[in-house]
């Protein structure tokens, strides 16, 4: 049974940050990247062996921009900015943080 229940949450975990990205897409300037070009984007920041693929959720561009691949990325990263999302439908302790989207971007430093 416990290992039902364990399923169970990592299966509600999943749609609550799945409802968090489609949120954060409603922006054009944020992009899901594919596998690809997410190591591709690892490779450029010199980290592939301390970070893997799920180090990160999206990018981000300054302004929209066409999808960012593993064949174009290269002249984009520069501008790039990493996501890393954090969603829950729990209830915030701090009331200051009530309606805050819980998210990390980080430029990377080359």
């Amino acid at each position: 049974m416990a290992a039902q229940s364990k399923f169970e949450k990592s299966r509600s975990n999943k749609g609550t940050e799945k409802a968090g990205l489609s949120l954060l897409l409603t922006d054009l300037r944020f992009q899901v990247p594919n596998l690809a070009t997410k190591r591709r984007i690892l490779e450029l920041i010199g980290k592939t062996d301390a970070f893997g693929i799920q180090t990160f959720d999206a990018i981000m561009t300054p302004e929209p921009a066409a999808p960012v691949t593993a064949e174009n990325v290269d002249g984009l990263f520069p501008s790039i900015r990493l996501v890393e999302m954090k969603t829950t439908r729990k209830a915030i302790q701090n009331s200051s943080l009530h309606g805050f989207l819980g998210l990390l971007i980080h430029p990377w430093v080359v």
